[in-house]
């Protein structure tokens, strides 16, 4: 039944409100610990160690690509350390951040700010 993770007190949720092309999850430091979706298109998902919106040609710290009208999730066991904030996006290339402004996603991001 997916995937689940142990849910600590410091866990913290962002939901995207509707469809969305990107989300800046998180502004300071922080321990993130998973990503799930829905993609409207066929297109790359992209996470960015970063506190505010990067520009385009950006590399992103981590980039998968999914179908059209399918699911996505990314779960890290380890929790994966952001030193600047969590930026998420869609891109229609794999190693830079080519934002196709198409709101086209729904993201569930659970993470902790790091102390």
């Amino acid at each position: 039944m997916g995937h689940q993770i142990p849910i600590h007190q410091a866990d913290r949720r962002y939901a995207s409100v509707g469809l969305a092309p990107d989300a800046v999850v998180s502004q300071v430091p922080s321990w993130l610990r998973a990503v799930y979706g829905r993609s409207g298109a066929a297109q790359e998902i992209q996470i960015h160690d970063a506190a505010s919106t990067p520009p385009n040609g950006t590399a992103p710290l981590l980039s998968f690509p999914v179908a059209v009208d399918a699911p996505f999730s990314i779960v890290f066991p380890e929790e994966l350390p952001m030193l600047n904030g969590i930026y998420i996006c869609n891109s229609s290339t794999v190693a830079t951040k080519t934002n196709t402004g198409s709101s086209n996603c729904l993201f569930l991001v659970t993470y902790r700010k790091r102390a």
